[in-house]
């Protein structure tokens, strides 16, 4: 079941259009973090049930190394995780927010799950306790 699942490889995420992100970037490391990445989707979504799911027509095929290049090049953009980063140089100022919950971590987002056809039915709710009594 493992080979209806095809997953990213060094060479197919340095061809994606990376603006520069990899520049020199070894394949080595490339290779941990598609690792890190695969852990993260099947996490989420089960091989056998992510494999049925592309089996049955409902999933993309090619939507599980979409979504795992995509969690990689999030991190290789952001590998610090910063939220916001601010520079000024005499009168000129300027500063960079990055977006997400989780700026640069292996962190599915809404569309990934969509992909995935993961449904939000394991997410915790939150909600309200009544303390007073």
């Amino acid at each position: 079941m493992a080979d209806s699942i095809t997953w990213a490889t060094p060479d197919e995420s340095q061809s994606a259009d990376l603006e520069g992100v990899m520049d020199a970037l070894e394949e080595e490391v490339l290779s941990y973090w598609l690792g890190r990445a695969r852990r993260a989707i099947l996490a989420e979504a089960p091989l056998a049930v992510l494999a049925a799911r592309i089996r049955d027509g409902a999933v993309d095929a090619e939507a599980p190394q979409d979504v795992q290049i995509d969690l990689v090049l999030g991190k290789l953009a952001n590998p610090g995780g910063i939220r916001t980063v601010q520079e000024s140089n005499g009168p000129s100022s300027g500063s960079i927010t990055y977006g997400g919950d989780s700026p640069g971590q292996l962190t599915l987002t809404a569309q990934h799950r969509k992909m995935l056809g993961i449904s939000g039915a394991g997410r915790r709710a939150a909600r309200t306790v009544d303390t007073w009594r």
